[in-house]
C-alpha cells in the first residue's frame, strides 16, 4: 500500500494562495503597461470586458433587468427604438435591411424577405414550402407535441427555452 503523503497545513496553503495572487497581480500590470503600449489592443480588451455576462446570463449592456447601456428609456435597443430614432431605422421607421423603399439587402427580386419568399425557394422554408419551425409534417421546433404551435398551446403552458430545447429532442427520440 501506498503511504499516505501528508497534507498542507493551513498557514503553507495561504502562503501558497498569497503568492498565486501575487504573481496574478503581477501578470495584471505588464498586461495594462503592453496594453498601453499598443494602443488598440487596450481597446479590444475593453469591448470585450464590455460583453460580459450579468447575473441574468445576458450580455451586460443589452440586459432590460440592469438597466443595460444600450437600452432606451423606452425599455428596447436603443439602435432599434423609433421613438428615440436609432441608427438602425431608416427614415421610413424601419429596419433598413427589411425596407422596400431603401432596397434592403434582406429582400429579393421580388420585395419579400429572401428567406421566406417561396418563390426563391428561401431558407426557412421546408420542403412542404411552408416555415420550417412551423411544419406539421416536418415536426417543426416550434410545435408542441399536440402539433400545435408551442407558444399556444393551453395543454402544455410555456416552458422556459432550455427545457424547450432537451424537451423537443426527447420528442424527436419518441418520434
Amino acid at each position: 500500500m501506498a503511504a499516505a503523503v501528508p497534507s498542507a497545513d493551513g498557514a503553507e496553503r495561504a502562503q501558497e494562495q498569497d503568492g498565486f495572487w501575487e504573481a496574478a497581480s503581477a501578470a495584471a500590470e505588464r498586461e495594462r503597461a503592453s496594453a498601453e503600449a499598443s494602443g488598440g489592443a487596450a481597446k479590444r480588451r475593453k469591448r470585450s470586458a464590455e460583453r460580459s455576462l450579468c447575473p441574468h446570463s445576458r450580455q451586460r449592456s443589452r440586459c432590460r433587468d440592469c438597466g443595460g447601456a444600450s437600452i432606451c428609456e423606452h425599455g428596447r435597443e436603443r439602435r432599434r427604438c423609433k421613438e428615440c430614432g436609432g441608427a438602425g431605422i431608416c427614415a421610413h421607421g424601419r429596419q433598413p435591411s427589411r425596407c422596400k423603399d431603401c432596397g434592403g439587402v434582406s429582400l429579393c427580386e421580388h420585395k419579400r424577405e429572401r428567406s421566406k419568399c417561396k418563390a426563391c425557394g428561401g431558407s426557412s422554408l421546408c420542403q412542404h414550402s411552408k416555415h420550417k419551425s412551423t411544419c406539421k409534417e416536418c415536426k417543426g421546433a416550434s410545435l408542441c407535441p399536440h402539433l400545435r404551435e408551442r407558444r399556444r398551446c393551453k395543454e402544455r403552458g410555456y416552458l422556459p427555452y432550455w427545457d424547450q430545447i432537451s424537451y423537443t429532442r426527447s420528442l424527436f427520440d419518441f418520434w
